[in-house]
């Protein structure tokens, strides 16, 4: 090994040496050591280790007579944490989804609402309750002091299913949200009519007056009212081409819808009745004029047209006198085209005459 070497070589052990001890951490000559009476902490801690007691600060407490009424204040509160899970929108006529959170499968709970016994719960401790119609429903465990109060969705809502004619009907729809209010009476300004279906349904009849309708509809705490404005009705005729003497289809509508069963005249006397297309068939009268009632309940309108004569008579001379103008212009056609092909035949006979003569 070469002097460099040695030289590099010891300089690499002092640097190793060096790290070492500024790593070892340094001893404080001011702390003393462990049995001396330099600190009571420290010679009360080698006493307590001599005479074989338990250090005070190592002890474990025992618990007194009020820490264990606080114990079986948490065992309490454990059982009251063991609450009712509710799932499902809580409306009339549903089902909700009640969780008991058990966790045995084999242990079946039964199930009380509003203090009747509705069901079991599954080994997943689920069971499936029906919604009453009321404001509130409170659901518990049989035999146990579990339970949970669930409020219940009671304002309904009435829809307009078609267009309400005077002495006609209207469909309505109840609903809570999406779902139908079943079997709830329905009624027509505070008088029952009828009641909803299975879908929350019902064709309610109207009165043979046109204005506005109080229609509403009730079971137990649901309600739901309704303003229903009967429009009044109107005729009118469904082709300008009307002559004195000729059939006329009328139409009878209120609103968009067309009315049924409207009594329809010509002239005052009856002229026939619409059907489920609110159409009708009339004959006009042979005049110059002729004037058409519907009536619906208490409710009529009339439509009237005039100048017949004068359109049968525009009738009588245009149309005819478009015949025969069509008929001569065809034949002047015809026969200037039977004109111009002859003069095109002495063109090319004369045209070959002037060629031989050329030759």
């Amino acid at each position: 090994m070469t002097d460099a070497r040695r030289a590099l070589f010891a300089l690499g052990a002092v640097v190793c040496l060096l790290v070492v001890a500024s790593a070892l951490p340094a001893a404080d000559p001011r702390l003393d050591p462990p049995g001396t009476d330099g600190g009571d902490v420290a010679v009360g801690q080698w006493d307590a280790a001599e005479d074989g007691t338990e250090d005070p600060a190592d002890a474990t407490t025992e618990p007194r007579a009020d820490e264990e009424s606080n114990d079986e204040t948490s065992d309490d509160e454990t059982s009251d944490e063991r609450s009712l899970a509710v799932r499902g929108p809580p409306v009339p006529g549903t089902e909700l989804t009640v969780d008991t959170g058990s966790e045995d499968p084999w242990n079946t709970e039964t199930i009380v609402v509003d203090g009747e016994v509705v069901g079991e719960t599954s080994r997943f401790g689920e069971a499936e309750v029906t919604v009453p119609y009321a404001e509130e429903m409170t659901v518990s465990i049989e035999g146990e002091d579990v339970t949970r109060t669930v409020d219940i969705e009671t304002n309904a809502t009435i829809y307009e299913r078609t267009t309400p004619t005077p002495n006609g009907t209207v469909s309505i729809a109840a609903s809570i949200g999406r779902e139908p209010v079943v079997n709830a009476t329905v009624s027509v300004d505070g008088e029952s009519v009828t009641s909803t279906d299975d879908d929350g349904d019902a064709t309610v009849p109207l009165p043979p007056s046109a204005g506005p309708v109080e229609v509403g509809i009730e079971r137990e705490v649901v309600t739901a009212e309704r303003t229903v404005d009967v429009p009044e009705p109107t005729v009118a005729f469904a082709t300008p081409l009307l002559f004195p003497g000729f059939p006329a289809p009328v139409v009878v509508s209120a609103g968009d819808a067309p009315v049924e069963n409207a009594t329809v005249e010509v002239g005052g006397e009856p002229a026939g009745t619409t059907g489920g297309d609110g159409r009708a068939t009339v004959w006009l009268p042979i005049e110059d004029a002729a004037t058409v009632t519907a009536t619906v309940g208490v409710e009529s309108a009339t439509t009237t047209v005039g100048n017949l004569y004068f359109r049968l008579a525009a009738v009588v001379v245009v149309i005819p006198g478009l015949l025969i103008g069509g008929i001569l212009t065809y034949l002047n056609l015809a026969a200037l085209r039977e004109r111009r092909r002859a003069e095109g035949l002495l063109a090319v006979f004369v045209g070959l005459a002037a060629v031989f003569e050329g030759l």
